[in-house]
């Protein structure tokens, strides 16, 4: 399996699965202090809701991984930045892609869906870098009353369902969930994220 990284050809592997290949190429990104933004399996972008399937297909099966990389610090401040377009657009592609399934698009709803739940831990990536990598205590913001901290857990817990309801094809479910937790959690979100890029401001200049 050859792999690219950045579009630089690495040392080809030949021996173990995807998911060992990978584990070595991050701890090679750390101590350059990157971290891995997308993957590319012969040309594919591995999706979320499939990622232990692929990670245990065996290197001699796969032709070429292309491995992309970021600084976590530029990442984390352009996906708060990111996050007041993008969180609208999520919401709004949830509640359309459940309408799709409960309508009889099921093919063209569940993928929409898909893209959705890809977008949203895209977002709980990006909320966990803002305390972890920029050093803003999570705590020390609040929603309704409730620190932004146990926000996160709560969204993090809902996006773990919302998957299990998705890999489960439970769509009853995982419509109620969409309508009465995940949509709330979003448009709350929105709220505080002005605060939020005003303190990543302060963190840049």
């Amino acid at each position: 399996m050859k792999v690219f990284i950045d579009s630089k050809e690495g040392e080809e592997r030949k021996e173990g699965n995807l998911k060992e290949a990978l584990d070595k190429i991050k701890e090679e990104l750390k101590e350059k202090n990157l971290v891995v933004t997308k993957v590319l399996v012969d040309g594919k972008e591995i999706p979320l809701l499939q990622e232990v399937v692929w990670k245990e297909r065996a290197v001699s099966e796969i032709e070429k991984v292309e491995v992309s990389s970021a600084n976590p610090r530029e990442l984390t401040i352009a996906g708060v930045l990111d996050s007041l377009t993008i969180l609208p657009k999520i919401n709004e592609s949830l509640r359309e892609a459940v309408r799709l399934i409960q309508t009889g698009s099921q093919e063209k709803g569940l993928n929409l869906l898909a893209e959705a739940l890809e977008g949203l831990n895209w977002f709980n990536v990006v909320i966990q870098g803002v305390e972890k990598v920029l050093g803003i205590e999570l705590s020390s913001f609040s929603i309704k009353g409730v620190d932004l901290l146990k926000k996160r857990e709560e969204l993090a817990e809902i996006l773990r369902k919302a998957l299990s309801s998705f890999q489960n094809r439970d769509f009853v479910n995982l419509g109620d969930l969409i309508e009465y937790e995940l949509a709330p959690q979003i448009e709350s979100w929105l709220e505080v994220i002005p605060d939020l890029i005003k303190e990543v401001d302060k963190k840049v200049s």
